[in-house]
């Protein structure tokens, strides 16, 4: 429908933003019954952590008013640190790194940069 969708915590028990950043799509799996419903084309695949990654960064800038969720110069940014020796991460490809993280980032593996 073009509206724009930002991703957020509502403090409930279980705090962990990657969990946050997949919901979306496995909601509308279980309304549509298929798979990768908020995709969007990339060659001969469709792929939806890019959008979600999106709503969780930009959007979410956007929706907050703080021109946050950007790498840009002039733009505020919260960073964090991965580890890139998680399990997640094993037999991937660099070019895979966003998608990996989106799809099977846990709670605990992105620290807070100071």
């Amino acid at each position: 429908a073009g509206v724009p969708i930002c991703l957020g915590s509502d403090s409930q028990t279980l705090l962990d933003p990657w969990e946050e950043l997949r919901l979306p799509e496995y909601h509308l799996r279980l309304v549509h019954e298929r798979r990768v419903v908020m995709g969007e084309t990339d060659g001969d695949r469709v792929r939806w952590a890019p959008q979600a990654l999106r709503a969780a960064t930009a959007v979410g800038g956007d929706a907050l008013r703080t021109g946050g969720g950007r790498l840009e110069p002039g733009a505020p940014a919260w960073l964090v640190s991965v580890d890139l020796e998680h399990p997640v991460f094993e037999g991937g490809r660099p070019s895979e790194f966003a998608e990996l993280l989106a799809v099977a980032g846990r709670a605990g593996l992105a620290e807070p940069l100071s």
